[in-house]
């Protein structure tokens, strides 16, 4: 599993030799290491940030677990009531979105991790779906495609003058 932080600092859960919290460089894609002990059994499970950069983890028990992204150490949250793996947080809303079932059709259940409430479930026909991820509708350009829409735009400007003159 993968999370990234609103500050883009990148985590993931190994699972080599024991289950705990990793440091990763998205530059690299390299591990820079074990971030501490979680002090977990885990397997088919979801990491993801809530909208207030708080870390959970998902486990195969339906168990919820708070990560501490300094230290790696878990607190136990509560059961979700039914496991969810491989999902994710709308960055929009703050919902957890995970998977509940493998194969077609695909359910996807929508929760609140907060007070860990099941709201829905969405069905999805002929898909098999394995992970979801969100995509943050408020993602700022970076400089260099700032530049290149501003040269995009000036260039239409310019293209549009001169029909006009002509």
């Amino acid at each position: 599993e993968l999370a990234i932080d609103s500050l883009g600092n990148a985590f993931g859960w190994s699972e080599a030799s024991t289950d705990d919290l990793a440091s990763l460089d998205l530059g690299t894609g390299l591990v820079n290491g074990i971030v501490g002990d979680a002090g977990l059994s885990t397997a088919a499970l979801s990491l993801a940030f809530d909208l207030d950069n708080t870390l959970y983890l998902m486990n195969g028990d339906a168990g919820t677990y708070e990560i501490d992204a300094s230290t790696g150490a878990a607190s136990f949250v509560g059961f979700l009531g039914r496991l969810l793996h491989h999902g994710d947080v709308d960055p929009d809303t703050g919902l957890f979105y995970g998977i509940a079932t493998f194969g077609s059709p695909t359910e996807i259940d929508v929760g609140d991790r907060s007070d860990l409430e099941t709201l829905g479930t969405l069905v999805v026909d002929d898909v098999r779906f394995h992970t979801l991820a969100f995509v943050p509708t408020n993602v700022v350009p970076e400089p260099s495609t700032l530049a290149g829409m501003a040269a995009g735009a000036a260039i239409a400007l310019v293209a549009a003058r001169r029909r006009r003159t002509a």
